[in-house]
């Protein structure tokens, strides 16, 4: 018997046998039936509160205190009398962080640093040729 031959002959007889196991022992109900339920379990849908974001401003706030404390003993350490009672450390900011291995080339640049006007590179007046 050829194989082509043998293929005409079983492929009949194994749908039918499919078809049998699937609708007589109700295994294709069974199927449909989990398949629904494990649908309807992951659409459940639950409304929770919105959180707040009350110990990020606490954190702010006593990180806040940390710096005014610091700048107060820093001022005390050089001493009240020194510099005719003038606040040297009015209106400055913290210096940025410097870099480490591996870390952003910008870190320590502030972010209102202009940057270099490379319009002043000799050559660089006709961006629209370089560009194409």
């Amino acid at each position: 018997m050829k194989r082509n031959e043998f293929k005409k002959i079983l492929k009949p007889l194994i749908k039918e046998c499919i078809r049998d196991i699937l609708f007589e022992e109700g295994v294709l109900s069974n199927m449909i039936s989990e398949v629904v339920v494990g649908l309807n379990k992951s659409q459940i849908i639950t409304e929770s509160a919105p959180r707040t974001r009350k110990p990020a401003n606490k954190e702010i706030s006593s990180k806040r205190d940390d710096i005014v404390l610091a700048k107060k003993r820093l001022l005390d350490s050089i001493g009240k009398g020194s510099y005719n009672n003038v606040d040297l450390f009015e209106g400055t900011s913290p210096m940025p962080t410097t870099s480490q291995p591996g870390s952003s080339p910008m870190v320590g640049v502030s972010a209102n640093d202009s940057g270099v006007d490379i319009t002043k590179i000799p050559g660089m007046e006709n961006w629209s040729a370089l560009i194409k």
